[in-house]
């Protein structure tokens, strides 16, 4: 557990209370589907849409250290194989990848 190493933290918060439930995901998936729950909540709040809404998403794949999800790089269908086609230097396979999920 972090509790135990002086130098290990959780910098991933909802409000001030760590997230511990997502350990393990990568950090879009954690983003994307958090975005999505606000925006559908949003929108069950006020479904005339009449109150706007300001909703600011950092991306941050595309940054070091590049941590591609395990498996990504082994794809070789749908949209993510053909991006990844072709591209034989590992470094920007990677680089594609995370790309590739914004």
């Amino acid at each position: 557990a972090c509790s135990t190493k002086p130098d290990c933290f959780y910098d991933l918060r909802d409000d001030d209370v760590p997230v511990l439930d997502r350990v393990g995901e990568h950090t879009t998936y954690v983003l994307n589907s958090e975005m999505v729950r606000v925006v559908r909540s949003h929108k069950e709040a006020d479904p005339e849409s009449t109150t706007p809404m300001f909703l600011y998403y950092p991306v941050a794949n595309v940054h070091n250290p590049i941590l591609v999800p395990d498996g990504m790089l082994d794809q070789t269908t749908g949209g993510l194989g053909a991006c990844l086609e072709g591209i034989e230097n590992y470094p920007r396979r990677e680089y594609a990848a995370l790309t590739y999920m914004l």
